[in-house]
């Protein structure tokens, strides 16, 4: 097994049929005020994602030494 397996995202039929959904969803909408909240709100959530996966990375690598 490769170190990096963990890594590897395995998207179901699921998986997908959610995301074309919510894709489309987004599509639809005209109220150009609501899709920058959106927008904003989904920048922000993927700062913290990233903030958060950095912090995991830095414990891992304190925890290894």
């Amino acid at each position: 097994m490769p170190w990096d397996d963990w890594l590897t995202i395995t998207e179901t039929l699921e998986d997908q049929l959610y995301l074309e959904i919510q894709a489309r969803m987004i599509l639809e909408m005209k109220d150009p005020e609501y899709l920058q909240d959106l927008a904003i709100n989904y920048q922000r959530q993927n700062w913290e994602k990233d903030e958060v996966i950095k912090n995991y990375i830095t414990k891992i690598e304190k925890l290894k030494t």
